[in-house]
């Protein structure tokens, strides 16, 4: 189905189990709720997690993820974003596996502090991959729930579009976690878990993660 090796290597993280394990090896976390930076503010955040595949009652770790995420608000509820994220394989056949996706994306507050949408569009580099093969839109939606002077509650749900994939391949990922805030320092601690379905298909990847973020 795939012919570039960036996908070759996708194919290995779920031993060709089923179709959507090609795509496991993707950025589908979100690490982030419906806020976007005022005029002038920036923030910088850094995140780690694991990816499990499960499939007919099985469970496997596939994958470690280390990210940082940079904004700057732009204004009228507007925020620019990069991101960027390693991945280390952990399963057998993929214990050499090591890659990175970088992004950059508009975020736009539809409703303040509760209703945002993003735009990132990225691509995968590094050894074994084809950086031109590798384009991917992931069109977001940021919900966000205040609990608490210091407590949001956050949903987000990601399309993930392959821009050179001939079939049109298009997956969903949701994610659900917790925006902490213990002091007024700017300072947010963003627990997180999700879950990333191709439809139509059996099995699905989680990922299990801790974000933090620093405004200033």
């Amino acid at each position: 189905m795939y012919a570039s090796n960036w996908k070759t290597l996708c194919m290995s993280c779920a031993l060709a189990i089923s179709a959507l394990g090609t795509q496991g090896c993707y950025i589908y976390s979100a690490f982030q709720g419906a806020r976007t930076l005022e005029e002038g503010r920036y923030s910088v955040s850094p995140s780690a997690s694991v990816v499990t595949f499960s499939n007919n009652g099985e469970s496997r770790w596939m994958t470690s993820q280390f990210g940082l995420q940079g904004g700057v608000g732009l204004g009228n509820g507007l925020e620019l974003q990069s991101r960027y994220e390693r991945v280390e394989g952990h399963y057998s056949l993929i214990d050499d596996m090591g890659y990175n996706y970088l992004d950059v994306a508009l975020k736009y507050g539809l409703i303040k502090d509760k209703l945002a949408i993003g735009m990132p569009i990225g691509f995968m580099f590094g050894e074994n991959v084809d950086e031109g093969e590798s384009w991917q839109l992931h069109p977001s939606l940021y919900l966000t729930f205040p609990a608490a002077r210091f407590l949001d509650i956050n949903f987000s749900t990601t399309g993930l579009y392959f821009l050179n994939d001939s079939d049109d391949h298009f997956l969903l990922a949701f994610s659900g976690g917790l925006g902490i805030r213990p002091g007024e320092d700017g300072f947010t601690l963003m627990p997180e878990v999700g879950i990333l379905t191709d439809p139509g298909e059996d099995g699905h990847f989680w990922h299990w993660g801790l974000g933090a973020s620093m405004e200033f």
